[in-house]
C-alpha cells in the first residue's frame, strides 16, 4: 500500500512540477520554444528561463511564458514575483542599450562644460556643502557620473566629473576659492540622491566666516543650504558669544605650559607657535585635562557659583559635528588656547614663543 502510495505522490509531483525545466535554452529557434509553450500546461518555470529568451531576444516567447505563469493562479504567486522582476530588469537594461545606440547617431565635437549649481551653510569648524550636478538647483542632476574627482587643498575645493544629459556628453566642474584656509587632510565628501554630492570641509582655523569666497566673488548658482544653517546656527551663537567672552584676557584660564609641552606644541620645531599649531595642540590638552565626565574648560560667565571651576549642571554646551561632550569641550578648549596666543602676540605677526606665552602667565616658569 505504502509503495503504491510513494508511487501516486511522485505522478501528482511530475503534474504541478514537471515543467519547472522546460529546456528552452536547448531548442534552436524561437518557433521551437513557442511550440513547446503551446502545448505545456499551466508553468511552474524557473525565472532564469525568462531572462535568457529575454537576451535571447525571443520576446514573443518570453511573453507566452509570462502569460503560462498568469495561469497558475495564487499557487504560482512566487514565481509571478519573480518574473516580474526579471522582466522589469530586462527591460531596463534594453532601454540602456538602445538608448546608447540612439546616441550614437549624434556626432559631438565638444564636451560641453557645466559650472555646477550649489548650496553651503557653515559651523564654526566647518563648511558643509551640497552641490547639484545640474547649472540651476531647481533642474533635474544628472545620476550616472564617470571619472569623477574631488580635491581640497588649503585654499580651494576642485570638483569635475562626466556624465550625460539629454543624449550629449557633459562635463561637470565646481572651483571654490575659499575665505580662509580649509584642511585638506580631513575632508569628507559622499555622493548623495537627486544627483547630487555633499562634502564636509574642515576649517583650517575655528570661526564664523562673512562669506563663503574669497574677495567679492558672487556666484549666480550659489544658495544658502537653509538646511544645515538651521541646524548650526545656535552652534554659530554660542561661539561668537565664548569668542567675545575670551577677547576679555581677564576671562582667559591657563593651562601653565611647560617647555615639553611647547616643544610638542611647536610641530615645526621653528621655536614659534602658530594659531594652527595652537589650534592642534588643543586636542592634546583637552585628551589630558577633560577627558573625565566631571571635568570641563573654565567658562567665568558659566560659573556662577563663582568657585572657580564649571562643573557639569554649569556647562552650557557647545555642539559639535560629532555630537559628543569631549568634542564640545574641544570647542571651548580651542577657544581659550586662541585667546592665550592672541592675548601673547604682541608683535602681531601670527606667531608666539614660549616666552611670549611666559611673559603673559600662560606658560610656566620653566628654566630647564
Amino acid at each position: 500500500m505504502w509503495a503504491t502510495f510513494g508511487l501516486l505522490l511522485v505522478a501528482v509531483a511530475c503534474v504541478r512540477f514537471g515543467d519547472a525545466s522546460l529546456e528552452l535554452q536547448s531548442l534552436p529557434d524561437e518557433a521551437a520554444a513557442l511550440l513547446r509553450l503551446e502545448t505545456a500546461s499551466a508553468v511552474f518555470a524557473d525565472a532564469q528561463e525568462l531572462a535568457w529568451l529575454s537576451k535571447r531576444g525571443w520576446f514573443e516567447a518570453a511573453r507566452k511564458l509570462v502569460m503560462k505563469g498568469h495561469e497558475l493562479g495564487k499557487d504560482g504567486l512566487e514565481q509571478q514575483q519573480a518574473f516580474a522582476k526579471v522582466v522589469r530588469q530586462e527591460a531596463q537594461d534594453l532601454k540602456q542599450k538602445c538608448d546608447a545606440l540612439t546616441d550614437s547617431l549624434t556626432v559631438q565635437k565638444e564636451i560641453g562644460k557645466v559650472s555646477c549649481a550649489f548650496q553651503w551653510a557653515q559651523n564654526s569648524s566647518c563648511i558643509f556643502l551640497s552641490v547639484k550636478f545640474a547649472h540651476r538647483w531647481s533642474s533635474p542632476g544628472a545620476l550616472e557620473l564617470h571619472n569623477t574627482k574631488v580635491n581640497l587643498s588649503d585654499c580651494c575645493f576642485n570638483f569635475s566629473a562626466d556624465a550625460q544629459h539629454s543624449g550629449l556628453k557633459k562635463r561637470y566642474i565646481l572651483d571654490l576659492s575659499f575665505f580662509a584656509e580649509v584642511d585638506p587632510q580631513h575632508l569628507t565628501w559622499q555622493l548623495a540622491s537627486a544627483g547630487r554630492l555633499t562634502a564636509m570641509v574642515p576649517k583650517k582655523l575655528p570661526g564664523q566666516w562673512p562669506s563663503l569666497l574669497r574677495g567679492k566673488e558672487k556666484r549666480g548658482n550659489m544658495q544658502t543650504w537653509s538646511e544645515m544653517y538651521d541646524r548650526w546656527s545656535a552652534e554659530l551663537k554660542v561661539f561668537k558669544k565664548l569668542e567675545k567672552h575670551f577677547s576679555d584676557s581677564e576671562h582667559v584660564s591657563t593651562f601653565e605650559l611647560d617647555k615639553s609641552d611647547f616643544k610638542t606644541l611647536d610641530m615645526d620645531s621653528d621655536g614659534k607657535a602658530s594659531k594652527y599649531e595652537v589650534s592642534e595642540f588643543a586636542k592634546i590638552v583637552t585628551a589630558v585635562l577633560f577627558t573625565e565626565k566631571d571635568t570641563f574648560p573654565y567658562v567665568k560667565m558659566w560659573d556662577t557659583d563663582k568657585n572657580g571651576r564649571v562643573n557639569d549642571t554649569e556647562w552650557q554646551g557647545f555642539p559639535s559635528i560629532q555630537g559628543s561632550m569631549l568634542d564640545s569641550k574641544l570647542g571651548v578648549t580651542r577657544l581659550i588656547m586662541l585667546a592665550q596666543h592672541k592675548k601673547a602676540d604682541k608683535d602681531r605677526d601670527g606667531f608666539v614663543t614660549y616666552e611670549d606665552l611666559r611673559t603673559v602667565g600662560f606658560a610656566s616658569n620653566d628654566t630647564a
